[in-house]
């Protein structure tokens, strides 16, 4: 045994305790003399965080006397950002040493500011977000344009006008019953299918390109 404190969580625990051991910087093993709520068994064996203990006397020794936190002084000068941070830091570690919160899960800063101290808060300026400077939009001319549709539609005649000179390739199956008949005729399918996806891809850029050529002609007579 180490001595005695005691410990306190909430409205309804508390305990006297014999200090038994410290098990590492956040937690000992006390034993119960008398308490309240769950902790009423004398002899029961508990493991508390420090930070619930006060009134620490070690074995043997007088009772060390707590180390007061004061509340930091209200405002009255002008303080930057990180000077407020630090109100607030030393008000939550005086509210937790008068009412014994748990260290670990502090209140929130929040909590802590004080009607009246935006009058000292210096609160950097906001820089003005600088504008986008907008580029004059380009157009494509209906030359270039018909001359990519041209492309396309080489290669949707290239996609229909594909295939064997062999005639008899258009009676493979994939339900053949010769295996070499399945699997040319699943490969021709799969290729089938690759053909139908890249045609229909370029029949809706086909599309697109029109009402495009359709516009640009415009505009430039326009113009």
């Amino acid at each position: 045994m180490i001595g005695t404190a005691t410990v306190t969580c909430g409205p309804t625990l508390r305990a006297t305790v014999n200090v038994i051991k410290m098990i590492n910087a956040g937690f000992y093993e006390v034993e119960v003399i008398e308490g309240a709520g769950g902790w009423d068994k004398p002899g029961k064996i508990l493991v508390v965080r420090t930070s619930i203990m006060s009134d620490f006397v070690e074995d043997g020794a007088e009772k060390i006397e707590p180390v007061e936190v004061p509340e930091p002084a209200p405002l009255t000068e002008p303080i930057d950002g990180d000077a407020y941070i630090a109100v607030l830091l030393a008000r939550q570690a005086a509210w937790i040493h008068r009412n014994g919160g748990d260290r670990t899960l502090p209140p929130l800063l929040e909590w802590f500011i004080r009607a009246g101290d935006e009058d000292f808060v210096i609160v950097p300026e906001e820089k003005p977000t600088p504008k986008r400077e907008r580029r004059p939009q380009t157009y494509r001319s209906a030359a270039s344009l018909i001359e990519e549709r041209d492309k396309v539609q080489a290669r949707m005649d290239k996609i229909t006008g594909a295939g064997s000179d062999d005639p008899a390739i258009v009676n493979l199956s994939p339900n053949a019953r010769s295996r070499a008949a399945r699997n040319a005729g699943r490969r021709r399918f799969e290729q089938l299918d690759r053909d139908l996806e890249r045609y229909t891809a370029l029949s809706n850029r086909l599309e697109r390109l029109d009402y495009r050529i359709k516009a640009a002609q415009a505009r430039e007579a326009g113009a």
